[in-house]
């Protein structure tokens, strides 16, 4: 049994028991993770980040090794659990075996793809008519109802997903597509609503199909949205919006002080101090003005801006400092003036004389452009990377992952945070770095310290630039 609270489970092998076990030499022929070996990695751009480790069968038994084709399942489930709960769900993309020194058993490595990109393996069709009476499964379909919502429609997506599994493979064509679509499972939602209405989607991925509501919904108000599998086996959607939240969502907060609280309390935050903190300014990414070209030449009738108050020459560029409408009307910054051209293609709809496209080009160009201080793509994008290394015997015996986060203002407003997630908010304040606020890990690693079970988290924060321009403007 192991002495430690983590677990490896794959489906078929072991009987579905912990591999991330001790290893015990009355049982040569059990399979078990070499901890040092393990490297989990999650991220929060709606791809989820892989688990590889390594399999040692000290000797292989009679039937043959674990990994063979037919004994662990095919693109099998891989957990990776602390304490019983699931921080990890994937699938095995691939296995690489080699023969052991002693010459009678192998070390297999093993990479697991995060179960989001099982979306990419499930297929989404119309299917058979609701009467019974027809069977057309290739043409398009619609998701939605007239005046319904961005989340109704990913709810009723989900929904078909997971009927057409069904209905394809029977009760057994759906368990074996659980690792995504869990029957009668509504997907977790964050974040406000638009209205997208009824939606045309063309037969093909869960993920072309999320992506086709996902595009509908940032073309209205031109804020980003993302989706992934939580460990769960959950979809999750999510409307990020344009500001950072008021108190963090991480378990510690970063200082660079001599004095910090590893654990925090009731009425203090955890604090500590990370390795090898570090921050990258891209300049190679700035733009600070936006042309727009449409695929026809009717862009000529509209010269006028913001119902005729305005006469530009140019109604379809846009620059960062300008004030409304030509602009962001953001601070202006020293240096030259990146330009980029977006084409929109197909040609929206254009509203009545004079304004005709130009009200809705400015007001996604502010979108685009962000603001002074959040998602500012005038200024260069900055990365932020550090390390969190080392262990409590007390609160965080097997790495730094357990501490006190602000939840409010007033006195005793402080919560028990458990675990590192991508997606988190964190406070880190340095000013050597100029770092002084919240930041979202965009991705975390964690590994375990040579010879030993205490975790080691990287993580990488960063504050994005936006989808292109093109995509809010084609809704």
């Amino acid at each position: 049994m192991a002495t430690h609270p983590f677990a490896i489970l794959v489906d078929g092998v072991n009987s579905g028991a912990n591999i991330l076990d001790d290893y015990a030499t009355a049982n040569p022929e059990t399979p078990w993770v070499d901890p040092e070996s393990v490297s989990l990695t999650q991220d929060a751009n709606g791809e989820g980040g892989s688990l590889t480790f390594d399999v040692v069968q000290v000797k292989t038994p009679g039937g043959g090794p674990w990994w063979r084709s037919g004994a662990v399942y095919d693109n099998a489930r891989v957990r990776f659990q602390v304490s019983g709960t699931t921080t990890f769900l994937g699938f095995i993309t691939s296995i690489d075996a080699q023969l052991a020194e002693n010459g009678l058993g192998t070390r297999a490595t093993v990479t697991a793809a995060a179960a989001s990109t099982f979306l990419d393996k499930i297929i989404v069709y119309k299917g058979r008519q609701a009467t019974g009476t027809r069977a057309v499964y290739t043409s398009n379909f619609l998701i939605g109802v007239g005046g319904g919502t961005d989340q109704a429609a990913i709810t009723a997506l989900v929904s078909k997903a997971d009927a057409a599994q069904a209905f394809s493979g029977g009760t057994s064509g759906r368990t074996a597509n659980r690792l995504i679509v869990a029957t009668n499972t509504t997907p977790a939602y964050t974040g406000a609503t638009v209205v997208v209405g009824q939606l045309t989607m063309v037969p093909g991925t869960l993920r072309s199909c999320l992506d086709t509501i996902k595009e509908a919904a940032e073309a209205i108000d031109g804020e980003q949205r993302r989706y992934w599998v939580a460990p769960s086996g959950r979809i999750n959607y999510a409307r990020l919006g344009t500001a950072t939240p008021t108190f963090p969502t991480a378990p510690f907060k970063i200082v660079t002080t001599a004095t910090f609280s590893p654990y925090g309390s009731a009425s203090a935050a955890a604090t500590i101090q990370a390795r090898n903190l570090s921050v990258k300014l891209d300049h190679d990414v700035i733009v600070k003005k936006a042309r727009f070209t449409f695929n026809t030449n009717a862009s000529d009738w509209d010269s006028k801006i913001s119902g005729g108050a305005y006469t530009v020459a140019d109604p379809y560029g846009r620059v960062y400092d300008e004030a409304a409408p030509d602009g962001a009307g953001m601070t202006t910054r020293n240096g030259p003036r990146p330009e980029v051209i977006i084409g929109v293609t197909p040609q929206p709809a254009k509203a009545a004389a004079p304004t005709y496209w130009s009200n809705k080009i400015t007001d996604y160009s502010k979108r685009y452009f962000g603001t002074d201080t959040y998602t500012n793509r005038a200024a260069p994008q900055r990365s932020i990377t550090l390390s969190i290394r080392g262990a409590d015997t007390t609160n965080n015996p097997y790495g730094f992952a357990n501490g006190y986060r602000q939840t409010g203002t007033g006195p005793d407003t402080f919560t028990l945070q458990s675990g590192w997630e991508a997606g988190q908010w964190l406070s880190i304040e340095s000013s050597g770095l100029d770092l002084s606020g919240l930041y979202r890990i965009e991705s975390l690693t964690m590994t375990f310290e040579p010879g030993s079970m205490i975790r080691q988290f990287d993580l990488t924060c960063e504050r994005a630039p936006r989808n292109p321009l093109k995509k809010f403007l084609q809704g």
